[in-house]
Order: structure tokens, then C-alpha cells, then sequence
């Protein structure tokens, strides 16, 4: 009996086949144990030059302390699954943000260091309660961006205004 894939649509795993039948391994979803992690800030006030963002981790739903370099844990490596960011615009002027994740190889990140992400975002409708955001994806597929060892990794913001809040999010096996 030959081998049948696993058929994919809409970003989904479908499994089509008959009961007897055989199905190759490097087709089916690939579970690893792994810890849900998120680096998170709110009420972000804009900087005109580019600063390092101080951002609260949260491993397993548990809040540690707020810092601007970050490490996965040890033994693990950290697989980012995206980033986003919204702006509520606080006063009657435009605001916005550009943010920048960045790594190191060893030591803490600075905002020199090598930039391996983008997400910007901004209201320019200058009215006061306005609304907006924006999302990146960073792992789809075979493709991800993760760090792991010694690297570390932060994000640097550059904007104008308050009220801008961000959030990087992934998983640690």
C-alpha cells in the first residue's frame, strides 16, 4: 500500500485516509511539550530616539519582572510566534511607534544590535480615543525565528504620543 500525505487547507491539517491505509510520518503535526511565553508593555510613551522598551515576561501565565534583554531558559529554545502592537490615541495629535526585535549573540541587546523584526504602527486621524493596530507573524511553516544558549533578545521603540501598548508572544520547549 503506498503513502498518502496528510492534505493541508486553510493553514489546517486534514487527515484523508482510509482505515488500513499508511500515512508518512513527515506528514503528520509534530506535538513537542512546550511553555506558552509573552513579553508585554502598555502605556508606552514615545520616544523621539530609538530607546530599549521595558517589557513584563510572562512564562506558563506566570508574570516575572519587567526588564529590556531577555534570555530563553536555560536548556530551551524560544520560538517567536509573533508580535503586535496597538495605539490609543490619548489626546487630539497623531501618535505612533515603530518597534524592533533585536538579538545578540551573547550578551544584553542593545539598540544596536542586530534587527530581526518590524512592526509599526500609528493613528494619524489626530482624534482623541481613536484606535489602531497592527499584527507580524515571525514562525509560519519550517520558518521560524527563535533564540536559544547565551543569545538574548529586545525590542527597541522609536515614536511620538502615549497610550501605545505592545506584545511579543511564542513558546519555549
Amino acid at each position: 500500500m503506498a503513502l498518502k500525505p496528510l492534505k493541508v487547507a486553510n493553514g489546517g491539517v486534514i487527515a484523508q485516509f482510509q482505515p488500513g491505509d499508511l500515512v508518512d510520518p513527515q506528514f503528520l503535526p509534530m506535538v513537542v511539550p512546550s511553555t506558552p511565553v509573552s513579553f508585554r508593555a502598555n502605556s508606552i510613551v514615545g520616544s523621539a530616539t530609538e530607546a530599549l522598551l521595558s517589557m513584563t515576561p510572562s512564562r506558563n501565565y506566570v508574570d516575572g519582572t519587567a526588564a529590556t534583554s531577555f534570555q530563553a531558559s536555560p536548556g530551551k529554545t524560544l520560538v517567536f510566534a509573533g508580535m503586535a502592537a496597538d495605539v490609543l490615541n490619548t489626546a487630539n495629535a497623531a501618535c505612533g511607534c515603530v518597534y524592533r526585535l533585536r538579538v545578540n549573540i551573547t550578551g544584553a541587546v542593545t539598540t544596536a544590535s542586530p534587527q530581526i523584526g518590524l512592526l509599526a504602527v500609528s493613528d494619524a486621524t489626530m482624534s482623541k480615543n481613536a484606535i489602531d493596530g497592527n499584527f507580524v507573524p515571525l514562525s509560519f511553516g519550517q520558518f521560524t525565528v527563535s533564540v536559544t544558549g547565551t543569545q538574548s533578545f529586545g525590542i527597541t521603540q522609536q515614536g511620538f504620543g502615549s497610550g501605545n501598548g505592545f506584545m511579543l508572544w511564542g513558546f519555549e520547549y
